[in-house]
């Protein structure tokens, strides 16, 4: 008697550890399954334009954070207390924002960082088709960072790198970068990469080749951010000898400059933030950032003027055979984004 009512106790506690075991061996199937391999990307053409003779290319880099770090925001891998966006009202207020601003300011060649699609974490609104029905006649690829079919509050997510561009590329392609010894939430890894795309250029055999780029932003004292840079500094070097036009445009995930913009972060929110290694620039090769606008805050809570930490992460790496006419960032107060876009204008030099 006194076996049976062991037993009964017993085996419901083993099923239910067998249950609980099942199911993390299931998650760890789902968030790993993901293994982009590199190479050529899907592109969808709607423009057949070409670069022209003496003609001035503009650009504009920005991560979006996903339409769900606008103002109002805190996350909790950046030291704050949520996993999801405030609301869905809040999403859609950001997405529609990101995607008329876009709109309202053309460029030649977007290249954009976590560009989400439907998901929970969106409130199953989708940016990557926003941004489509706002471009219709761009070109445009997208180059997932973390795709998984279900995850634990956040259900199903998909978000990454993409392109968008009125100018017909040769092709784009998908270079993986060294992953994180973690992973975001210490559970998946975030599959970094930079989308390269190829543009032929006028009485020339020569090619502007444009990186989008986002970097690792959680690796203990930036040791996988060390090895991304290397692998991408060999990829610059290597284009610029064949003679390329060459620029790096995105999320560097680096203080690529030193500001002094006011603050009261505390300096432990600040463990993600690493400068640029300053042997990691070639001779010769030009930054184009605007010192005036800090390109990304701290998400430790919603955004407070003067109070969250900002900084420049986010601008370009140009070769040395391209002119910089211009750069401009964006303040937007980061009202629908945790990072402000910035722009340049630029030529090729002789052709």
């Amino acid at each position: 008697m006194k076996y049976k009512k062991t037993m009964i106790i017993i085996i419901p506690i083993i099923i239910i550890l067998l249950v609980i075991f099942g199911w993390l061996v299931a998650l760890k199937i789902t968030v790993s399954s993901f293994k982009p391999t590199e190479g050529s990307l899907p592109m969808i053409i709607n423009s057949e334009e070409s670069i022209k003779q003496g003609q001035l290319i503009t650009i504009m880099t920005w991560n979006l954070g996903y339409g769900g770090l606008g103002e109002e925001s805190n996350f909790i891998a950046d030291g704050g207390k949520s996993i999801l966006p405030p609301s869905k009202a809040i999403v859609a207020k950001n997405m529609t924002n990101i995607t008329n601003f876009i709109q309202q300011n053309p460029v030649n060649i977007f290249l954009l960082q976590e560009v989400s699609k439907r998901s929970r974490l969106t409130y199953n609104l989708d940016l990557w088709q926003m941004l489509i029905n706002a471009l219709p006649n761009y070109n445009r690829v997208h180059s997932p960072t973390v795709k998984i079919p279900w995850f634990p509050i956040i259900g199903r997510l998909i978000t990454g790198n993409a392109v968008i561009s009125n100018l017909q590329p040769v092709e784009a392609i998908r270079c993986n970068l060294p992953l994180e010894d973690k992973g975001l939430l210490g559970v998946f890894k975030q599959r970094y990469n930079f989308i390269v795309s190829r543009y032929d250029l006028p009485e020339t055999e020569k090619q502007l080749v444009v990186a989008d780029l986002h970097l690792a932003a959680f690796d203990e004292g930036g040791l996988v951010r060390k090895k991304q840079l290397s692998k991408l500094q060999s990829f610059m070097l290597e284009e610029y000898k064949k003679g390329n036009y060459v620029v790096v445009g995105g999320d560097w995930n680096h203080r690529l400059i030193k500001t002094d913009f006011p603050t009261t972060t505390e300096e432990k929110f600040l463990f993600w933030i690493h400068n640029l290694p300053e042997d990691f620039t070639p001779n010769g090769w030009q930054w184009a950032l605007d010192e005036n606008v800090p390109t990304v805050r701290t998400l430790e809570h919603s955004y407070i003027i003067n109070e969250n930490y900002t900084c420049i992460i986010d601008g370009f790496l140009l070769s040395p055979n391209l002119e910089l006419l211009s750069v401009q960032g964006f303040n937007q107060q980061f009202r629908y984004s945790d990072h402000n876009p910035i722009k340049i204008e630029i030529k090729p030099t002789g052709i």
